[in-house]
Formats: structure tokens, sequence, C-alpha cells
């Protein structure tokens, strides 16, 4: 079992980590799930079906709620930077990383 913690709201939490597969297009998406109580906490990427992504890469959920997601997942040794990002919107450019 994989895990980590984040700092959402500034509120430390604990969570594990889940892989599975998202039904429409079929890419990787991590969920993370409070240790303490079972409850889903956030959903850390976003499925881009229209997209090809290599082997285990994943686009991060680092804005709105999620801010702060990616770096947490980097430094905790759960997902690799890559040099690549997609425009999601006018104003939101999510990263694209690669699943440790």
């Amino acid at each position: 079992m994989k895990k980590v913690k984040l700092n959402l709201f500034g509120t430390e939490i604990n969570c594990e980590v889940l892989f599975h597969k998202y039904e429409e297009g079929g890419g990787h998406r991590i969920d993370l799930i409070d240790l303490e109580d079972g409850i889903p906490v956030a959903t850390a990427t976003v499925n881009v079906p229209d997209i090809i992504l290599l082997g285990n890469e994943v686009v991060i959920k680092d804005y709105s709620e999620n801010e702060g997601v990616y770096d947490a997942l980097v430094e905790q040794g759960i997902i690799k930077k890559t040099n690549k990002s997609i425009q999601l919107s006018d104003h939101v450019v999510a990263p694209i990383a690669t699943i440790v």
C-alpha cells in the first residue's frame, strides 16, 4: 500500500493512494483516501481521453481544491515530474507526470 501525507486547506491528512483506470479512454487514475476514516479526499488526476499518454503518464489536477497535490505526490515518490503539461482551459494548465 502506498501512502501520502497531504496538507489541504491547512489540515494534514494521511492518505492511501489507490490506482485505477478511467472507464472512458482507459487512462490511469489516482485516488487519495483518508487513512483514518476511509473517506475519499481527492482524485489527483484528470481524465483527458483525447490525448495520448505514454506508459504510466497521468494528468495531475493541481488546481482549485487540489492545489499542492502535484508537489506532495512528487516529494513523496508517488509520481515523477516530466517536462510536459496540457492546457485544459483558458486559465488552467495541468502537469503531466509519470507514476513511479
